[in-house]
């Protein structure tokens, strides 16, 4: 059981990256950590994967990187473009990133 605020503490409405972590077999990954930052790396948000792997992460600024592994797993990270967003039925600019797939490490395994 967790707070309503637990996977987003935020709570801004200015910006929204989505998607799904995996591992290398498809499967979620429950408590994956998410990062993203502004265009100079200045300041950042976090949220953590779900039991189904997605994700959801809200910010007060646009998103231009970010970051995501898990425990025991290797790290992704890309760059997006905040104009790339479209703005969902709430009204939040929303950039996919998809499905994210990361390995286990060779000393996990």
């Amino acid at each position: 059981m967790c707070f309503t605020n637990y996977y987003n503490y935020s709570q801004h409405k200015d910006c929204r990256i989505i998607g799904v972590l995996s591992d290398e077999d498809n499967k979620p990954i429950q408590g994956g950590v998410i990062l993203a930052w502004n265009e100079y790396w200045s300041h950042s948000y976090h949220t953590v994967t779900k039991e189904d792997g997605s994700f959801e992460l809200l910010g007060n600024f646009p998103f231009y990187h970010w970051m995501a592994s898990a425990s025991s797993y290797t790290m992704i990270r890309a760059d997006v473009l905040p104009d790339t967003a479209k703005k969902l039925a709430d009204g939040i600019p929303t950039m996919n990133i998809g499905n994210l797939k990361i390995s286990k490490l060779p000393f996990a395994k």
